[in-house]
């Protein structure tokens, strides 16, 4: 008899509904999954969600406000969505969470980490100091030091493409201001700008909307910067090429759109400022 489990994904752009569509997938054959989901994640989910999965949109707390509505699943995993984990350990289920979490390095090192005694597990991304800030963690923990394996198979859209989008995934973090990071920035925009150019193609730029501070002046680049779920799927559907540094949200859309795609090395902002 399968599990029953529910995911929940943090509200804010596509990362953590990404990470929730590949943990479905990897449970897929063992398990009934729910996701709960709200703002981006919800829209990113709605996109990609497979058959058999639903997906119950709102916030958390307000949706599953009563501990009873609970009780159907086995297990919980919340990812990224550390309110969500407060939230079940005020009614007394955390025992039965497990928290994903990416953005534990964006913390300051002087911050404590506060999770609810109980919790059944704590995984991070591996990222340099994981084990020292998890170190103050009531949980079981486990780094997730493995590559991702994409449980994707691509989805042919209609043509014709053109262009290639530059995608800046978690560019800006509480230790690496984008005064920090802009140099680092500019250089792969330029770097890109300059394929672009020797590819006769125009190229349009995602992420943050500080982005539009950049020094770029070639006639053939468009900065969106920050836009919505709806916009940046339409994008990196009808692009010749994605490359991204990486965003995982803008990954999963390249290969469920079947565009090409080029992660660059981990260079996030914390990345960044760890390097």
């Amino acid at each position: 008899m399968k599990s029953a489990v529910l995911i929940i994904a943090a509200p804010f752009g596509f990362g953590p509904a990404a990470k929730a569509l590949i943990i479905e997938a990897a449970l897929r054959d063992i398990a009934h999954v729910t996701f709960s989901a709200d703002g981006d994640a919800a829209a990113f989910l709605e996109r990609h969600q497979q058959s058999g999965a639903i997906c119950i949109k709102g916030r958390f707390s307000s949706v599953f406000s009563d501990p009873r509505m609970l009780e159907a699943f086995d297990w919980i995993i919340s990812v990224n969505h550390e309110p969500a984990i407060s939230h079940l350990g005020r009614l007394g289920l955390a025992g039965r969470g497990v928290f994903v979490d990416s953005l534990l390095a964006w913390r300051s090192p002087s911050a404590p980490v506060e999770m609810p005694p109980g919790l059944s597990a704590y995984l991070v991304q591996d990222y340099p100091g994981a084990g020292a800030l998890l170190t103050r963690c009531h949980a079981r923990t486990v780094a997730l030091t493995s590559p991702i394996i994409w449980p994707l198979e691509g989805n042919e859209t209609p043509r014709p493409r053109a262009g290639i989008t530059l995608h800046f995934g978690g560019i800006i973090s509480p230790i690496a201001t984008w005064e920090s990071v802009a140099p680092a920035v500019l250089h792969i925009a330029r770097e890109v700008v300059a394929l672009a150019r020797r590819c006769r193609t125009d190229l349009t730029i995602l992420g943050s909307a500080r982005l539009r501070e950049l020094p770029l002046t070639a006639d053939n680049v468009r900065v969106l910067g920050d836009v919505s779920p709806a916009e940046s799927a339409r994008q990196i559907a009808s692009a010749l090429l994605v490359v991204s540094t990486p965003g995982i949200g803008a990954v999963y859309e390249a290969i469920t759109h079947d565009t090409p795609v080029v992660v660059l090395p981990a260079m996030n902002s914390t990345q960044m400022h760890h390097y």
